[in-house]
């Protein structure tokens, strides 16, 4: 249902390294991006598909800049080039792309939050971050985006402001109940375990998983320093 929604989350191929997932429960694996697929009518009488159809990235890339010479003033050819330079681990020339969409569009807050992924992927949380914002600020009802902040915030030791994002997240979706997890862990790093373990608690109370059950029980046995449990012998 609400968890449906946080499935459709992709940070694209630049947060696969990422070790969030687990923390951020009811978030999808990330995806990676990859070109539209072509018509294979619009390509030029030099570029030849593959047998599946789907031209290579090096053909994408062809096909794109011909489709951005056609109509400059679109965003969506500097998008799906952007997409391919992606696919190509190529986040700089994505970068340009995207920059160049988004003058052209704006308020495309898709646009926006892809850009801050790749400025993430390229080592440069500041202005993921950034762009995040941005987006929040054109639309501040976007989940994605207080998600995808909260990640790299996390992802960067800043717990208070990951927290923050947290607890937004909560109150604008109560049923989002896996959040218990990551906000008790912002909690613990801010040496605040007496509420880490309060939400670990409410999660406990909310959820039907039994794998984040018994990680959350452990990790309450070892924050209020009680002996774990032996494992059960066969």
């Amino acid at each position: 249902m609400r968890l449906a929604l946080y499935s459709l989350i992709l940070l694209g191929a630049v947060l696969l390294v990422l070790d969030l997932a687990k923390l951020i429960k009811g978030i999808a694996p990330p995806e990676k991006p990859v070109p539209v697929k072509a018509d294979p009518t619009d390509q030029p009488a030099s570029v030849t598909g593959n047998t599946d159809g789907h031209p290579d990235v090096a053909q994408s890339l062809a096909l794109y800049t011909r489709a951005i010479e056609k109509s400059p003033n679109e965003a969506q050819p500097y998008v799906d080039r952007a997409n391919a330079h992606t696919a190509n681990n190529d986040y700089a020339k994505a970068i340009a792309d995207y920059d160049q969409a988004i003058k052209l569009d704006p308020e495309n807050t898709d646009y926006i939050l892809q850009r801050g992924t790749l400025y993430l992927g390229s080592n440069n949380p500041d202005q993921a971050i950034a762009n995040f914002t941005k987006a929040l600020e054109i639309n501040p009802e976007l989940i994605k985006a207080l998600a995808y902040r909260a990640i790299t915030n996390f992802r960067h030791k800043k717990h208070q402001a990951a927290l923050d994002d947290c607890l937004l997240m909560l109150q604008k979706d109560p049923a989002f109940t896996d959040l218990h997890t990551t906000i008790a862990q912002c909690y613990k790093a801010l040496g605040q375990n007496d509420k880490a373990i309060s939400h670990l608690k409410t999660y406990l109370e909310s959820t039907q998983d039994p794998q984040g059950k018994q990680e959350a029980e452990a990790l309450i046995k070892e924050w209020s320093g009680q002996p774990a449990q032996p494992s059960a012998q066969p």
